[in-house]
């Protein structure tokens, strides 16, 4: 056969039906070229953790549309359906070009560094919104500056850490970079809240110097001291017996923290001398010793004077200074002392006088030592 430009294919062979007909000949000069077409359906699924510059960590909702047109080998073009689902974690540090809500919530953590430990009540809560828009790039600062307070009626000093974790939160289609600055200037005043407490009482009733300590949660403190008992007096010749020796005398006064004292005064000191010495034949006894309370910032402080004089003509009897009774509470003083040459009871009893004798007298006795209380309340 001849080429021809518009060739005439050649009949195929048989030519009618049977059940097992002749496979058909290959065309001369030919081959076979196919066009394919292939669509597809994609799904793709992104979680990235965005970093972008900053310290605050917050949650931002973002979508994207994709509309890709894919090639595949063939003469067909498919096109697919693309989403794209994008939950990214985001830090921000910039300003933004399009409006966007931000919700910011401050979670302190206050710790209290003092010497004592104090009972209170914080409450801190800063909740701002802020609203962004316009279409330029700006950047804005965020002062916050929060008054914590709490509840009492005495005020004191101490020192405070505040640790400030923001939670931002930006939510919207499309979001630029922002400049947020979070600056934390607390200012914080405190009234002391103790616990309820009852009254305490700390008693002195022998010589020596003592450090009472202040409770932490008391208001004030009651001080109260009567000083040391007089010597009994000597007897004398001829029988007559020594004068007892006269009491000791009281002194009281309420210190309030924060007014009479500073708040951060925390001991007392307390000073009992000792018993004063009774008066040989024809001789009178030793003054009572004065009893001192005194305290930093205190500068009066408060003393009590011993006994002087005594009862000689009148009593051998050492004198009892009685019961102090001082802001509804009582405070007993040494009891008398009746016997001859006995010692002064204490605290701040004064001491019995000696007998009389032919030729000399006998000795008096001690006077009784001073005493103190410091009685704590609220």
């Amino acid at each position: 056969m001849a080429w021809s430009s518009n060739p005439t294919p050649p009949s195929a062979p048989g030519g009618q039906w049977g059940p097992s007909p002749p496979a058909s000949s290959t065309p001369e000069g030919g081959a076979w070229r196919g066009s394919v077409s292939y669509f597809a359906e994609f799904g793709l699924a992104i979680t990235p953790s965005l970093a972008v510059a900053g310290s605050s960590i917050a949650n931002a909702a973002l979508s994207v549309g994709v509309s890709p047109s894919i090639g595949m080998q063939g003469a067909g073009i498919s096109t697919a359906a693309f989403a794209l689902q994008v939950t990214p974690s985001i830090g921000m540090v910039g300003g933004t070009r399009n409006p966007a809500s931000v919700g910011l919530t401050v979670t302190p953590a206050i710790a209290m560094a003092a010497a004592e430990r104090y009972a209170a009540t914080f409450g801190l809560s800063v909740t701002p919104q802020i609203g962004m828009g316009g279409s330029p790039n700006f950047p804005f600062a965020l002062t916050v500056t929060p008054s914590i307070g709490m509840a009492g009626s005495e005020q004191y000093r101490a020192a405070f850490g505040l640790a400030v974790n923001p939670s931002l939160i930006v939510t919207g289609a499309d979001r630029e970079r922002g400049a947020f600055g979070l600056t934390v200037t607390p200012s914080i005043g405190m009234t002391g809240a103790f616990p309820v407490m009852p009254p305490s009482t700390t008693p002195y009733s022998a010589a020596g110097t003592y450090t009472y300590t202040i409770p932490y949660w008391c208001n004030k403190i009651d001080v109260v001291l009567v000083g040391g008992g007089k010597g009994g007096g000597g007897g004398w010749a001829g029988g007559v017996t020594g004068g007892g020796g006269n009491a000791g005398t009281w002194a009281t006064i309420t210190l309030v923290r924060g007014v009479d004292i500073p708040w951060t005064t925390s001991t007392i000191t307390i000073i009992i001398p000792a018993a004063a010495a009774g008066g040989t034949s024809g001789n009178k006894g030793a003054n009572g010793g004065t009893v001192t309370a005194s305290a930093t910032g205190w500068t009066a402080g408060l003393s009590a004077v011993g006994g002087t004089a005594d009862q000689f003509g009148t009593t051998q009897t050492g004198q009892s200074p009685g019961t102090q009774n001082f802001n509804t509470q009582p405070y007993p003083g040494g009891a008398a002392q009746p016997s001859a040459s006995g010692n002064g009871n204490a605290p701040g009893g004064g001491g019995a006088g000696g007998n009389g004798g032919i030729f000399s007298g006998n000795t008096g006795g001690l006077g009784g030592v001073g005493g103190a209380w410091c009685r704590a309340y609220q």
